[in-house]
């Protein structure tokens, strides 16, 4: 929501977000406050302590309280898997920590597994209804334009057979902040990847399409990954291709002036 962010501060996002109704609706609704011994919903009072908006609060509150129980019929989601997620948060002294597994459970012992998603949602509560889904190994804001997604779409609309499962093991995963410093190397997490010779990763100016750098896998800390500089402040697009055969996945980035984060 709106609270500091460990380690950054930017007053004009954080007042920006709690004058928009959306966000507020965008809120997680299940258990996702962990707070050690036990996990809960957030309340009112903890989006005030947010940094949101007690009135827009109580709005969405009431919007997914009458949409509770609602049924899509005929409806069937295409969810973004394998991607390091948040899918929980801790909350002390206004400050939110992001944490990157469910509280599954009883509210008082709640076991803690990584469930993955899209980068964005974790893959539980991105659909309605389990039975009904299909996931594919894809970030949030590609999965609706990548060609598998379009396929899926045109056979499911004129009755022909599914596509299968790419050949090949293993589906690609990108996990990677959403803002860091120009001129400053950062760690890329890939997953889904075994060799270093298996995946590719290219960085495009976001605005542009322009290459950046190709930058190649490699082992560190015992996990796969992309080590990236980004030469000055803008967006940009990071982009891994190869594993299991599936379509890329990618995720922007936003560089910035080491100076504009003090």
């Amino acid at each position: 929501m709106t609270a500091r962010l460990a380690g950054r501060d930017d007053e004009g996002l954080r007042a920006l977000a709690a004058s928009l109704p959306g966000v507020h609706d965008l809120l997680p609704t299940y258990r996702c406050l962990d707070e050690g011994a036990s996990a809960r919903r957030l309340t009112v009072s903890d989006v005030v302590t947010l940094g949101g908006d007690a009135d827009l609060a109580n709005l969405s509150a009431d919007l997914h309280q009458r949409l509770d129980g609602v049924a899509l019929v005929g409806h069937r989601a295409v969810v973004g898997a394998f991607q390091p997620t948040p899918q929980s948060l801790t909350l002390t002294d206004g400050v939110v920590r992001e944490m990157y597994q469910t509280c599954e459970g009883p509210p008082d012992s709640p076991v803690r597994v990584d469930r993955y998603g899209d980068g964005t949602v974790y893959r539980d509560a991105a659909s309605l209804d389990q039975r009904s889904t299909t996931y594919l190994a894809q970030q949030h804001g590609p999965l609706a334009r990548t060609d598998p997604v379009l396929d899926l779409v045109t056979a499911i609309l004129t009755e022909q057979n599914q596509w299968g499962p790419p050949m090949g093991a293993g589906d690609l995963g990108l996990g990677l902040p959403d803002l860091v410093e120009a001129g400053q190397e950062w760690a890329a997490a890939v997953s889904g990847v075994a060799r270093v010779q298996d995946a590719t990763c290219v960085v495009e100016d976001a605005a542009t399409g322009t290459r950046i750098a190709r930058p190649g896998l490699q082992w560190r800390d015992g996990a796969m990954a992309v080590l990236v500089t980004l030469p000055r402040p803008g967006l940009y697009r990071i982009v891994l291709a190869g594993g299991g055969g599936g379509a890329p996945v990618s995720q922007l980035v936003l560089a910035v002036d080491p100076g504009d984060q003090q």
